[in-house]
């Protein structure tokens, strides 16, 4: 080998390795700037971990959870330095978990893992102080070399406010709940009330107009009564009065016909009127008291070819107020009427009992029976009763079923008469 030719081959190594210095130099540049990148980029995921609320952490997928990185929140969400839970296997993260919610804890995680997809969980744990917190957890398994999951990591942060607020705000929505349905309730009872007040109304109102009419009729047949039967013969007997003065000094012996004529005329006038008056108010019921008036009612109503009626009576007292008296014999009056009527019974009772300070009157018969809730509303004889007895403060009963008979009870608060009974 020549010397040029060894020098030029000097030359040519010597490039070389000015060439691998300077590739050297360039990738120590490299890599110092890589080195300071990671620097900072470690002190920068440094100050954001500090700074976040909650921690940060990674551990192993072991028994125990045992810890091989946390964040500095850790001494602020446990009350225990990193130092004190990193590789310990004295307090693993699963011992700081509140015993009532470990199991779901440990199901949830392993069921992530087993879906390879993340979790998030909510629970509770058990602080350094013994406090308890509630924590929100999102993590996820990280596998290893052969697969299966060796870590898991993620972040928890205290809610223990936030479950505070929400409980609250439960608790405030079921107080408030508890007050619309309270108040949803008295208004359905309110409602219910105006619509059983409004139903009381249009019965008062249909009430009052069927007593009305009743009374509108009973004037009706009183006026039909006293034209057609009082009042004609009132007029007759006067035309007979006339003619005796005509005929006194012509002819006396017609004059006396007309004048006894007229007579007769007068006592069938009279007859009418007492008639008429009877229908009103029965004389009796003035003159002898209701006891007195029940037994004649009773009696006309047998002797007018009804069945046979069974008049009890065990009152102490003497006379009542007179329209006590009166509301009574009305009662007594419709409720035979509509036994004799309607029940086909062949005997019924009528009884008057005195119980403390209050009067009760019964009318039981043993006939067809028939469905109180089913009788036609036109028919206003048992309605009257009602009415009666709710007017003077007292209670009724029906009780009746097709077949069984009927029997109908009143109970009327007493109230003694201050006028002496007549002689």
């Amino acid at each position: 080998m020549s010397s040029e030719q060894s020098e030029a081959e000097l030359r040519q190594e010597l490039a070389e390795l000015r060439r691998r210095v300077a590739g050297c130099e360039q990738t120590e540049a490299e890599w110092r700037r890589t080195e300071a990148a990671l620097r900072e980029s470690q002190r920068r995921l440094s100050t954001l971990l500090s700074s976040l609320p909650g921690m940060a952490y990674r551990c192993l997928n072991d028994a125990h959870w045992t810890m091989v990185f946390v964040s500095q929140g850790c001494a602020r969400l446990t009350g225990y330095a990193a130092a004190d839970v990193l590789h310990s296997r004295a307090i693993s993260w699963y011992d700081l978990i509140h015993p009532d919610d470990q199991p779901n804890v440990y199901k949830e995680v392993h069921r992530a893992i087993g879906e390879q997809r993340p979790f998030e969980i909510v629970y509770r744990i058990r602080t350094a102080s013994g406090e308890e917190r509630w924590v929100w957890e999102r993590g996820v398994g990280v596998p290893g070399d052969s697969g299966r999951v060796e870590f898991l990591e993620g972040f928890i942060t205290d809610i223990s406010e936030r479950v505070q607020v929400e409980r609250e705000l439960e608790r405030r929505v079921e107080a408030r709940t508890a007050e619309l349905a309270e108040a949803n309730q008295r208004l359905r009872e309110e409602n219910a009330e105006r619509t059983r007040a409004q139903e009381a109304v249009d019965r008062e109102r249909k009430t009052l107009w069927h007593m009305l009419r009743a009374s509108d009729h009973e004037r009706q047949l009183i006026a039909y009564d006293i034209h057609d039967g009082l009042a004609q013969q009132l007029a007759a007997a006067v035309m007979q009065f006339q003619a005796y003065e005509q005929l006194k000094r012509s002819s006396p012996k017609n004059a006396k016909t007309a004048y006894n004529a007229g007579v007769q005329m007068v006592r069938q006038a009279h007859f009418e009127a007492r008639r008429l008056i009877s229908g009103v108010r029965p004389p009796i019921l003035d003159e002898s008291g209701i006891v007195a008036a029940l037994a004649h009612l009773a009696h006309d109503q047998q002797k007018a070819g009804g069945p046979e009626i069974e008049f009890q009576s065990n009152v102490k007292f003497v006379r009542l107020e007179s329209i006590l008296e009166n509301a009574i014999y009305r009662i007594a009056q419709e409720a035979l009427a509509n036994a004799c009527r309607h029940s086909q019974s062949p005997r019924i009772r009528l009884s008057l009992i005195q119980q403390g300070d209050s009067v009760q009157l019964e009318v039981e018969d043993w006939g067809v029976g028939f469905d109180p809730d089913s009788v036609d509303a036109e028919r206003f004889g048992l309605e009257g009763i009602r009415e009666r007895t709710r007017l003077l403060g007292g209670q009724i009963a029906v009780g009746s079923r097709p077949g069984e008979g009927t029997r109908v009870e009143v109970v009327l608060p007493l109230v003694s008469s201050t006028v002496p009974a007549r002689p």
